[in-house]
């Protein structure tokens, strides 16, 4: 069987719209933000929650675990990329 472009394009959207029924809908408001990070309980590979803070009232965020916020803690030099120069619609 020969595969063409069409066929590409019906998988990829096959795949998205089997991806979509796992996610939930993008949030319309700030409260629906926090509402949804509390509902999907996100943890890493080894189990580890991986919503460390999330505090409703201050619009504060943090995506990380305990153990790498304690790693971070003991370090005399922390180096970043640029993904901290992005922030989602409803935060800044």
């Amino acid at each position: 069987m020969d595969v063409t472009l069409n066929n590409v394009n019906y998988i990829c959207i096959s795949i998205f719209r089997a991806r979509r029924k796992t996610l939930p809908q993008l949030p319309k408001s700030i409260s629906e933000v926090h509402s949804v990070l509390i509902l999907l309980q996100l943890n890493t590979y080894k189990g580890e929650n991986f919503l460390l803070y999330n505090n409703e009232t201050e619009n504060i965020v943090y995506f990380t675990t305990k153990t790498n916020f304690k790693f971070l803690c003991f370090r005399d030099r922390i180096f970043i990329n640029g993904i901290f120069e992005y922030c989602a619609k409803f935060f800044l």
